[in-house]
């Protein structure tokens, strides 16, 4: 909205012109104001343009997170392999030693219970 409150008004010396262009300029000035306050009191267009903000930045964050998991898979593919992209023989070990670990602390619950 517009404050140019304090705007003198033409003096009475004023030619035609310049009274036109100064209603010109208030015509401005009050079309402006009734546009910022339309779209102050449009709620439809401001759910729209929340919803929209939002829904770019869950994109934003999901983009980055995608990005996160792809260069942390990297990295544990290339820790989990040798040079000719096979399993380093630990990691089947330990996969097999966490299975029994998982399947003894599940028979050990159950008689427990």
């Amino acid at each position: 909205m517009t404050d140019n409150h304090d705007r003198p008004e033409p003096d009475s010396q004023a030619s035609a012109a310049e009274v036109e262009a100064d209603i010109a300029r208030t015509r401005e000035e009050l079309g402006q104001t009734v546009d910022a306050l339309t779209d102050k009191l449009n709620v439809k267009a401001q759910a729209r343009s929340t919803t929209r903000q939002v829904t770019n930045r869950a994109g934003q964050q999901v983009h980055a997170a995608r990005a996160r998991g792809a260069h942390a898979f990297a990295q544990l593919a290339d820790r989990a392999t040798d040079d000719q992209g096979q399993l380093k023989p630990a990691i089947p070990a330990a996969a097999a030693a966490l299975a029994v670990t998982v399947i003894a602390v599940a028979l050990w619950r159950r008689r427990a219970s």
